[in-house]
C-alpha cells in the first residue's frame, strides 16, 4: 500500500525538528513512523526508539494538502504562505475545515475561500508552529 496521499509531519519531541511519514498513536501520545525510500511499514512492525518511529508534539502534526508550492515545497496544514493572484501578494495559512484544505488570512476569523484561491503562484514562508523550533513567528 502506497502511503504518499496520507503523509503527515509534526515536531519532533526529542530532536525538535520536522519528521514526516505515517500518524500513529502510541499509548496516548502522537507518533511518526518515518518510512525509508520506496519501504512502506505498519506501525507495529517499528520497535520505539529507532530511526523509524519518532514522538511528536501533536499540536504540531498537519497533513500534506498533496500540492507543492513554486518552489517543490509540500504544502501541510498549518504552513504560512503568500500566493500570488493577478499580480497582487497575498498572506494566509493553511488549514483543513469541512472537508477541503483552506486558508484563513490574518485577521480573518471565519475561512471559506478553497481551493479557488489556490490557482495563482504559493510559496510556502513558514509554519504557524514556527516558535517551537525556536524561530520567529
Amino acid at each position: 500500500m502506497s502511503l504518499d496521499r496520507y503523509l503527515f509531519r509534526g515536531i519532533s519531541i526529542n530532536s525538535k525538528k520536522w519528521v514526516e511519514g505515517s500518524l500513529c498513536h502510541d499509548g496516548g501520545r502522537a507518533v511518526i513512523v518515518i518510512h525509508e525510500s520506496g519501504v512502506d511499514y505498519e506501525p507495529n512492525e517499528v520497535e520505539p526508539g529507532t530511526t523509524g518511529y519518532e514522538p511528536v508534539i501533536p499540536e504540531t502534526v498537519g497533513q500534506w494538502t498533496g500540492l507543492t508550492d513554486k518552489d517543490g515545497t509540500k504544502i501541510f496544514e498549518g504552513d504560512k504562505c503568500i500566493w500570488v493572484v493577478n499580480g497582487i501578494g497575498r498572506e494566509g495559512t493553511i488549514f483543513y475545515n469541512e472537508g477541503v484544505y483552506d486558508l484563513l488570512r490574518p485577521g480573518e476569523t471565519e475561512y471559506g475561500h478553497g481551493w479557488d484561491y489556490f490557482c495563482g503562484e504559493i510559496l510556502i514562508t513558514g509554519s504557524i508552529h514556527n516558535h517551537l523550533l525556536g524561530e520567529k513567528q
